[in-house]
This record gives structure tokens, sequence and C-alpha cells, in this order.
């Protein structure tokens, strides 16, 4: 979530017994818990073996703390109190050395500030810089967002060098997976639509609870932005009108005997 965004999510709750459950009570706990709101209109009470939809609003002002929670408390005799954690993590803008570094342009760049994203000079494919992933620990990740207008199609480069199949670089648009990859590769081309209006690109490396392999990184360069033009509408030709002419003729006459 970058600074200053407003993001909703839903929790879905459950009750596996055979008797309605009662909700009241909610509370959030934990630093940074002020910027969370929540609407439990739909979640005062949750019929037998149903569910409800807990909405949560976070307005993203500073950071989540680590031990951020939601409780609630339930009439049921199994489940008298509960509890969820919340997090996020918190992006904020990049410097602009990142955008000079990528050759993006009309891009808005957040990374996070502990693990950041980082110019480095030893891998590009466009000019002589590109950017890496922040060098993270087991069960880290390092993530960089681009905001992009669109409709326009958003091309890069990438370059890993990872432990395969376990530590991963996933591509998302608008938190939706577009693809991922791991391993050792060279730079490759890459591309992603982007619809209409303003939109979230999000470049995230994840690495798994142990082992490494190749320089345990991800390059990235030679962002570009293709805006897409509609074609210009063509007016409708009208055709001259044109003029008709209509040919008589007289019957012969009859031959006379």
């Amino acid at each position: 979530v970058e600074e200053g965004a407003t993001v909703e999510k839903t929790v879905i709750l459950s009750n596996n017994a055979d008797s309605e459950t009662t909700l009241s009570a909610f509370t959030f706990q934990g630093e940074g818990s002020d910027q969370l709101t929540f609407d439990n209109s739909a979640c005062t009470s949750i019929a037998a073996n149903s569910e409800c939809a807990l909405k949560i609003t976070y307005n993203a002002k500073t950071a989540l703390g680590n031990t951020v929670t939601l409780t609630a408390n339930s009439d049921s005799q199994y489940s008298p109190n509960i509890s969820m954690s919340i997090s996020a993590i918190f992006l904020t803008p990049a410097g602009s050395e990142i955008a000079s570094a990528v050759d993006g342009k009309d891009i808005n760049w957040f990374t996070e500030s502990n693990n950041a994203w980082v110019v480095q000079n030893t891998e590009s494919i466009v000019g002589d810089s590109g950017i890496k992933a922040a060098q993270i620990n087991d069960n880290e990740s390092s993530m960089l967002m681009a905001k992009v207008q669109g409709p326009a199609k958003f091309l890069f480069n990438v370059k890993t060098s990872t432990e395969t199949g376990y530590d991963l670089f996933d591509v998302l648009l608008d938190g939706k997976q577009q693809f991922y990859t791991s391993g050792k590769t060279e730079f490759e081309g890459r591309f992603i639509e982007i619809p209409k209006g303003e939109h979230r690109v999000t470049f995230a490396y994840k690495k798994d609870d142990q082992e490494y392999d190749g320089d345990d990184t991800i390059y990235l360069d030679g962002f570009e932005r293709v805006v897409k033009i509609a074609p210009a509408p063509v007016a409708p030709v009208t055709p001259a009108p044109t003029k008709t002419c209509l040919l008589y003729t007289s019957p012969s006459p009859r031959d006379k005997r």
C-alpha cells in the first residue's frame, strides 16, 4: 500500500456451529491501528454453518506495526473471543534515481523503506544502470510498485538470479498476478497491458524459508510506457447524387395492309 492511499479489504468470518453466533465489540489494537476502520453492518451475527463479510479500510499515512490485531467478542461457547492479525506492506515514494536508472518516464515509483529496491551499475540492458531487489533474509520480501496510466502497453526487462522454484519474482496488476519466474536467466523483455485509467503494477521478490542460489536478487531495466492511441474516426462518405435518365420509345406503327 503506497503512502496516502486508501485500501479496502473484505475478511470472511465463518461460523461452523449449529446455532447462530452474535458478534460485538470489534476493536483494533497495535501501532498504527488508528488508520484502520471497519464496517461490520453485515457481520453483527453469523447464522449456523454460514459466514459474513467484514470490511476493513486502511488509510495509509504511516506503516502499521508488526502486531496489529482486530478482536471481537462472540456469544459462542466455543469461541468467545475472536482475534486476527492485520498486516500491510507500506510503500513510500522512491527517489528520482530509480526512475532515471530504469528509464521509466511518466511513472510514479514506490518502494519499501526497509527492503527498498536500489540502483545498481553491474546489470543493465538500456544505458549503464538498472535496479535490483534488496538483499533480504529468508521469509522476507522486497517490493516495488509503479502507478501507470492507461490505456497503454507497459514494457520492461527482467533478469533473475534466484533459487529455482523457491525464491520467486511476482508481477501483479492491481493485486492480480500476471506472471512469476525464478532461477537464473538473462534479461528478457516482458509487457503488461494496462487498461484505461490509473493502475498499480507491483514487482515483488519473495524468499522461502531456506537456502539461496545465484545473486539472490532480481534485476529490472528498460521500462517504457507505450500509449495506445485510438484511430481517428473516419467520417462517413456521402455519395454524390447521380442523374437518372429515363428513355421513352414510341411504339412502331402497325403495318397497313
